[in-house]
């Protein structure tokens, strides 16, 4: 009993404070929100815990603060301009509660690869229409695909200036791996004359 009640009284609070439409997950424990909209988890043991913040059940920010024991720690997040920010605030009275501690958190992964910007397109379209043979647009292409990205619909334009359908389902085996949206294939279609070439170059986005 007074094991218990020693560890109950060196326990430590947390008070997380969001957006309406967050939710609060500690130790990953969903925590209720008050009426005032924070969210308080009771009786932390004295640690690290981790605070987890999801939108529409998806976790978009994260981070482990530490409690101290017979404590309240508060925090609040809140998404900004160049990303969320959570501000801790110390548990002690004084000066350092009235000014947030901002965490260091690891820089944010890069933004993925994007398709060619449609001017950059357009030019590499005409040049492609504009070379007399196949081989030397295939040449083209396998250039541009080291650096570049692409559209289905890009691809799908790409493929027509090609004679032979052959070549065609060649060049769009070669592009699948670098098309951001393989889902869309199905725009492809429309430029072979052949349905085995078709259903061989549809079968590279698989």
């Amino acid at each position: 009993m007074i094991l218990g009640a020693l560890a109950a009284a060196m326990a430590g609070d947390l008070n997380v404070v969001t957006p309406p439409d967050a939710e609060v997950y500690v130790d990953r424990a969903i925590v209720a929100p008050r009426q005032d909209g924070s969210h308080v988890a009771h009786r932390l043991q004295p640690g690290m815990h981790e605070i987890e913040i999801r939108v529409g059940r998806r976790m978009v920010d994260n981070l482990w603060v530490e409690v101290p024991g017979d404590a309240l720690v508060r925090v609040e997040w809140a998404p900004g301009p160049t990303g969320a920010v959570f501000s801790v605030f110390a548990p002690t009275g004084g000066d350092a509660l009235a000014r947030p501690h901002h965490p260091e958190r690891p820089d944010r992964p890069p933004p993925g690869p994007r398709p060619m910007d449609p001017p950059d397109f357009d030019a590499f379209l005409r040049s492609v229409r504009e070379s007399s043979f196949d081989t030397s647009r295939m040449g083209l292409i396998q250039t541009a695909i080291a650096h570049n990205h692409f559209l289905a619909e890009q691809v799908a334009a790409l493929l027509r200036p090609f004679d032979f359908d052959s070549k065609r389902a060649e060049v769009a085996c070669l592009l699948a791996p670098r098309t951001l949206d393989p889902q869309n294939a199905h725009v492809i279609a429309g430029a072979f004359d052949f349905d085995s070439h078709r259903s061989e170059a549809l079968a590279c986005f698989r």
